[in-house]
């Protein structure tokens, strides 16, 4: 075997090394690509309802027309990305928004710890089966923290 044939071989430890680096380079490509899918996921979701607020004229809020839905559209327009604080999403309130025959669903969950904080979902199939739907992101609303108690909600 020639000087350069020796120098080619790699060790067996250094064997070793290169397939450990490549698994963490492989579950981080996993890993990442699942972020990068639930925050695409969670974006779409948000646009979504944000355009369906945007054209809305009436409310349903669990199942009641609201005669003056301001404060909820008003505050659905702030839905937006929160980072998690290890929280969770409380009872679930249905909410239809209207705009002449079109009809848009949605759920909002009031947060565990934080009662002006409220979860935005999108009900349908999501990617971690989650039964209040696809997460939309979170809004933060004074108002309608207040208005929703006004209701018994």
């Amino acid at each position: 075997m020639s000087q350069a044939e020796k120098k080619a071989r790699l060790s067996a430890r250094d064997r070793k090394v290169m397939a450990l680096a490549v698994a963490f380079l492989a579950m981080g490509t996993i890993v990442g690509s699942g972020f990068l899918a639930e925050n695409i996921s969670e974006t779409r979701a948000r646009q979504y309802l944000l355009r369906a607020v945007g054209q809305s004229s009436g409310v349903v809020l669990n199942g009641e027309r609201l005669s003056d839905p301001s404060v909820v559209l008003a505050a659905l327009r702030r839905i937006t990305h929160l980072p998690a604080h290890h929280s969770s999403p409380t009872d679930p309130i249905r909410i239809t928004l209207q705009n002449g025959p079109d009809r848009v669903g949605l759920i909002i969950a009031r947060d565990s710890d934080r009662p002006q904080e409220f979860w935005v979902y999108r009900p349908g199939s999501n990617w971690h089966n989650d039964p209040l739907g696809q997460d939309a992101g979170r809004l933060v609303s004074r108002d309608l923290d207040e208005y929703l108690r006004s209701h018994r909600l």
